[in-house]
């Protein structure tokens, strides 16, 4: 059993000794804090400056790059809105070139017809005009045949040689009496 109270003995003698390890030694922890801020001044001077320094950079060219882009989308949205109004423009003159060339073409087709029916009525009156001048020739003719065919019979019934004035006087009445007819 002595070996059981030696180990118990030892046992409270290292239980007596664990205050003073939980708290460490006053110089000890001094020492350990300068270190610490030593170690925190070094991190901020080496690590923190520079990579804070790179994130500002980084930010600020996102930054720059977000706004570069917002500026290029609204160039192109106006760019957009211009080509959508030259072309509604184009569109417009186009329809309206459209327009006054149908508006030509109906004209042109209108005179083309005027001059037509112009021709025609001008080649009617012609027409009409060579008839009516035909008809009187054809007249003239008949009235000279007829004036032949009359004096030929009036020296036949007569057997006599007619006057000049005999040959008008019969001629007119008989030219009247056939046009009454």
């Amino acid at each position: 059993m002595p070996v059981i109270y030696s180990f118990l003995d030892d046992l409270a003698t290292e239980f007596q000794k664990i205050p003073e390890k939980l708290v460490p030694n006053l110089v000890s922890l001094v020492v350990q804090l300068i270190a610490l801020i030593f170690l925190i001044l070094i991190v901020m001077k080496v690590a923190y400056k520079p990579v804070k320094e790179y994130l500002n950079k980084r930010k600020t060219y996102i930054e720059e790059t977000i706004n570069k882009t917002n500026e290029n989308n609204a160039i192109a949205e106006r760019n957009a809105k211009q080509s959508e109004e030259a072309i509604l423009a184009s569109k417009k003159q186009a329809n309206e070139i459209i327009l006054n060339a149908e508006k030509l073409g109906k004209e042109r087709q209108n005179e083309l017809i005027k001059s037509a029916e112009e021709e025609v009525e001008r080649m009617k009156r012609e027409a009409d005009e060579d008839i009516i001048k035909s008809k009187q020739d054809a007249l003239e003719e008949i009235q000279k045949e007829m004036v032949s065919i009359a004096l030929d019979a009036s020296k036949e019934v007569l057997k006599r040689e007619v006057s000049e004035e005999d040959n008008k006087r019969l001629l007119e009445e008989f030219i009247k009496e056939e046009i009454n007819d």
